[in-house]
């Protein structure tokens, strides 16, 4: 546990300043933006509801971040071979401190982005609309963006072991190669998903019921939007996806100290 801690701790002297940034970006935009959206484009829209859109795409946008933050710190330990060797802690949990502490500064910006996103969103709802529906909406939210974060930065970390592995062998093609490749185990992982195999396993199970969360309400009677009639998902395919996910992290780990640490 005192040699987690001390990776945990090293990620904090080393990327600190990504969490200071998120918070001050954040903080300036969603204080300055929507006044200065509805001046130039004079848009019709309230200052609440231009808030409300402008902090719900800076959440969206940290789906990214995560993956961002990952490869950055992987990068620069990269550059310093003698890190990889000369640690006593396994390659596994210096990977995993690298991916919990990127998820924790980004969840971190989400929530504080949250709060004033879904402040802005309390002044545009109806009085029957209460405090509690909203917090259940930002949660929903929240969650998603950091799981799917998450998920984002598992496939993209797959990637850039492969990048590296044939970067190896030949310098000048390894981007173009993964780009291609990434393109192409994408198709054929949609094809699989939607084949009638996975089509009847998933529906086992049944869908995730939009309709009985709070936020479809929410949603609803402030910007007409039914989330029951809209995106869907089945249960069996999240964990599906899910548990493929963290297989494929492990075998990126152990893959990365196999082919490319050596």
């Amino acid at each position: 546990m005192k040699q987690f801690r001390g990776l945990l701790m090293k990620e904090w002297i080393q990327m600190k300043g990504w969490l200071y940034v998120l918070l001050v970006m954040g903080a300036f935009i969603l204080v300055v933006g929507p006044t200065s959206l509805k001046r130039v484009f004079g848009l019709a829209d309230s200052i609440g509801t231009i808030g409300f859109m402008t902090g719900l795409t800076l959440i969206f946008f940290h789906s990214i971040v995560v993956l961002l933050m990952f490869i950055t710190t992987l990068n620069k330990d990269m550059a310093r071979q003698d890190i990889w060797f000369h640690t006593p802690a396994s390659m596994f949990k210096v990977i995993v401190a690298k991916l919990i502490f990127s998820v924790f500064v980004v969840s971190v910006s989400i929530v504080f982005i949250s709060t004033i996103t879904f402040g802005y969103l309390s002044t545009t709802l109806e009085n029957t609309t209460t405090k509690l529906e909203v917090i259940n909406f930002a949660l929903l939210v929240d969650g998603a963006i950091i799981f799917g974060s998450m998920y984002v930065a598992c496939i993209g970390f797959f990637f850039w072991v492969i990048f590296h592995t044939i970067r190896m062998k030949i310098r000048m093609l390894a981007g173009p190669i993964t780009i291609i490749l990434f393109f192409f185990i994408n198709y054929w992982w949609d094809k699989i998903l939607a084949s009638p195999f996975f089509t009847n396993l998933f529906s086992m199970m049944g869908d995730i019921p939009f309709e009985r969360l709070s936020a479809s309400d929410v949603m609803e009677k402030t910007f007409s939007f039914d989330l029951y009639v809209g995106p869907s998902a089945q249960l069996g395919e999240l964990l599906f996806i899910a548990i493929t996910t963290i297989l494929l992290f492990v075998i990126s780990v152990i893959w990365f100290d196999k082919k490319v640490r050596v």
